[in-house]
Order: C-alpha cells, then sequence, then structure tokens
C-alpha cells in the first residue's frame, strides 16, 4: 500500500502552476542495503532526467562488526535494507492535472491527479543506479543478493507517490530530501504477503501427463528454456522474458527441422546429413526460418498465421536489439526504447509459434518417445 502525499518548495504561484514546475517522486524500501551511507544523491541530467537518493536509516560505519549489529535488530532484517527516493523531474502532466494542482490550494487533501503513470520511468531510474553502484564497487550482496526490480515488485514496496511542487530549476536540499524520507501515514500501516493464480488442487486429468513431459524435456532442453521465460514473464522481467523465449523458439525450431530434414535426407547417410542440416540452421538464421518452415515443412493446420509470424518475427529483431546492443541513427540503444508492453507483446507472439512448433513435433514423434 502507498500514500499520497503533496508538497511545495520555493515561492510559487499555485493558481499559476505550469508542468515545468511539478516533479513527481516515489519512496520505496529495497531488499537489501546500498552500502552508501546515510544519504547518497545521484542526479542524472540527460532526455529523461531524474534523481535518485538513498537513505540508511540503520547506521553502519566501514569496519563495524556487522554481527553485532544484527544481534540489536528490533524488527528483523527490513531495518538493514535502503530507502529509496526517485524523483521524475520532467514527468508527463496532463491538463487535468494542473487543473486539480492549481485548486489544490483551497483543499487539506492531495490534489486527485494521474502522475503515477510515471512510475515507470521512476523505476528504470532506480534500476539504472542499482546497476551503477554494483558496477561502480563490484558488490552483488548488500544483505541479500542485489537486484533490479521489476514494476510488480516496485509497487509492491513502494511506500510513498508525492506530488513536489517547486520553481523551475529549483535545487532541493538535503534538509528537503530528508523531509520526504521521513513522512509518515496518518493511519498504521499493516503489510502482508500477496497471492496470485489459483491455489485449489487440479483434476487427475490435468496431471495425468506429468511423467509424459518429464520423458520429453530429457530429449528436448527446449521444455525448460520455454518454462524459464514464462517465470521471467511472470515475473515481469519483461527483457529476459523475450531473451528466454527467442532461445526456446530456436531450441524446438531446429529440433523440429532436424527432424523434418533427416527423413527426407536419410539416403545421404548420417554424417552428412546432420552437416547438412546444421549448416543450414546456421547460415540461415531464425528470423528468416521462422517465417518459411511452417510454409515449408508444416501441414496447413499446423501452421501459426501470418500475423503471428509477422509479430514473432519483430520480437527476434527486438531480442536482437538487445544482444547485439544495436543502435539507432542518434547513437541510442534501440533496446531502451521497447517499451514494456511491446516486449511483452513480442514475448506473447514468439511464445505462440513456439507452441506450434511443439505441437507438429510432438505429433511426429510421439508424445512418450
Amino acid at each position: 500500500m502507498s500514500f499520497l502525499q503533496q508538497l511545495q518548495f520555493g515561492t510559487l504561484n499555485i493558481a499559476r502552476l505550469t508542468k515545468d514546475q511539478v516533479r513527481v517522486g516515489f519512496i520505496l524500501r529495497l531488499p537489501f542495503r546500498l552500502r552508501v551511507g546515510k544519504l547518497r544523491r545521484f542526479n542524472y541530467d540527460g532526455e529523461s532526467p531524474f534523481e535518485v537518493c538513498f537513505r540508511n536509516t540503520l547506521d553502519i560505519p566501514k569496519g563495524t562488526d556487522t554481527s553485532e549489529v544484527i544481534l540489536q535488530l528490533q524488527d528483523g532484517y527490513e531495518e538493514l535494507w535502503t530507502d529509496a527516493l526517485i524523483i521524475v523531474e520532467r514527468p508527463k502532466v496532463q491538463e487535468s492535472d494542473l487543473e486539480a494542482l492549481r485548486k489544490s490550494d483551497e483543499s487539506p487533501e492531495p490534489a486527485r491527479t494521474n502522475l503515477t503513470g510515471n512510475a515507470f520511468q521512476a523505476i528504470k531510474a532506480l534500476n539504472h543506479l542499482i546497476i551503477a553502484y554494483s558496477t561502480a564497487t563490484k558488490q552483488l550482496w548488500g544483505g541479500k543478493p542485489l537486484c533490479t526490480l521489476s514494476d510488480t515488485e516496485f509497487f509492491e514496496r513502494l511506500r510513498w507517490e508525492i506530488t513536489i511542487l517547486c520553481p523551475e530549476g529549483h535545487m532541493l536540499q538535503d534538509a528537503d530530501i530528508l523531509q520526504l524520507f521521513n513522512l509518515r501515514p496518518d493511519r498504521a500501516l499493516l503489510r502482508s504477503g500477496t497471492s496470485t493464480g489459483y491455489l485449489d488442487d487440479l483434476s487427475e486429468e490435468e496431471l495425468v501427463d506429468i511423467g509424459g513431459s518429464l520423458f520429453r524435456q530429457q530429449e528436448f532442453i527446449f521444455y525448460e528454456y520455454a518454462f524459464q521465460a514464462k517465470s521471467k514473464m511472470a515475473q515481469r522481467d519483461f527483457v529476459g522474458a523475450l531473451l528466454m523465449a527467442v532461445i526456446a523458439l530456436e531450441g524446438v525450431h531446429g529440433a523440429f527441422v532436424r527432424h523434418m530434414l533427416t527423413q527426407q535426407l536419410r539416403p545421404l547417410g548420417a554424417k552428412c546429413t546432420k552437416e547438412l542440416v546444421g549448416n543450414f540452421l546456421r547460415n540461415e538464421g531464425l528470423h528468416t526460418l521462422s517465417q518459411l518452415t511452417p510454409f515449408l515443412l508444416m501441414e496447413d493446420s499446423e501452421r501459426p498465421s501470418r500475423e503471428a509470424l509477422e509479430a514473432c518475427a519483430k520480437g527476434i529483431e527486438m531480442r536482437n536489439d538487445v544482444v547485439h546492443a544495436k543502435t539507432n541513427a542518434q547513437g541510442q540503444y534501440k533496446a531502451r526504447q521497447h517499451a514494456p508492453m511491446n516486449i511483452s507483446d513480442a514475448f506473447s507472439a514468439i511464445m505462440k509459434v513456439y507452441e506450434c512448433y511443439v505441437r507438429a513435433l510432438e505429433a511426429r514423434v510421439g508424445r512418450n518417445s
């Protein structure tokens, strides 16, 4: 659960508020500790400027015996973890939001605005800082393993969404940052775990093929990659899910092509067939073959739709943007231009084509062979 707050710094005419005088802040507690001292601030003045501030409420100076600190904890390990404040310097602000903020002086409650959408920019900024911290310090642990946060994890740990009103270019002081960190809700906050998905038992019919699946996994590794892709998407690791989805597709595509061509090239002998099929898969590449193979080697009823194949090809291109670090004409990484929703759509298309290959291959090799 998070709480809304609206704070003003500097001299402003609220009735004539402009977009340049609005910032949005998000406060959460990380699931680990960054060893940066009591307060550390980082500014990024790029195309999408932001400030990320880290605060450790429990001071542990260098050289402190950590075991003694742990023994004195009152509320568990959460006391050790780092609080993060992410300020989006140029948030997306609709005219309706501005009107609500201009009238906010007339009410003691924060203006009801639609600024939460800027959280995705905040998530990206926070993850950039976590990676930069680890890269610069060579640290991978802070009481727990360091990690970037998915949108789900971010919102689960989010405590405050703050609308910050201040003159354009106004520099917040350390005292202002601490004021934001020290905000307290007017009611107690009880945190508990969450549960997603159904919990009741599956039917016997739904459970009957587990043994067969286990057997097939020993022969074909792409099942494992597909599970990892789906698991990463469930954890909202969009890029990781996309990468694993393409690996799974490449695995099942290769297995299907090898099975089909091995049957047709059998007169050439096993050694020659293996070499020819390997060269074919390697030289042509997945992007081209994934669109051609269904028309060359699949029955009409097995074939993915043209729309699915086209969307899948775009997904493979997005994957290539990531693994090959491609840039656009302005020198910006293409991978950073793909929105989470677009990656999610590409993932779905790739997995749809993947399932078509799985069904086609299973129909040919037998479900328990």
